[in-house]
């Protein structure tokens, strides 16, 4: 049995959700255009910390596909506002952003899936 543990200091996932989370790392890397490893670091640490909310938004232990593919835009898009944390929105790429609307996006995205489950 593999052991799936958060270590504190990281916010990363010890196990084989770690191959996982290089191959989501691989596609958001390839979205935002980077071509090397500067930020494998960054990038998962944004995953682990928007797959937490995810997972607390829909009530799920469990990561259907769809919530991977909400969370690599959802990320994509949170990555190329970083820096601009004091700016109400911008414009990248003909794509509009607000800053202050990511988690709110995330949510609406998610229950709009069907991804959120009641709980019991």
């Amino acid at each position: 049995m593999v052991s799936h543990r958060r270590t504190p200091l990281t916010g990363t996932i010890k196990g084989e959700n770690m191959l996982e989370i290089t191959k989501y790392i691989k596609e958001i890397k390839r979205q935002i255009g980077i071509d090397d490893n500067s930020q494998d670091t960054v990038l998962k640490n944004m995953f682990v910390r928007y797959l937490s909310v995810a997972k607390s938004i829909c009530n799920r232990v469990d990561e259907p596909p769809e919530m991977i593919a909400i969370l690599i835009d959802v990320i994509a898009g949170a990555y190329n506002q970083r820096g601009g944390e004091g700016f109400n929105s911008s414009t990248i790429g003909g794509q509009s952003y607000n800053h202050q609307d990511l988690y709110n996006i995330l949510h609406n995205r998610l229950v709009n899936a069907g991804l959120r489950i009641g709980r019991f």
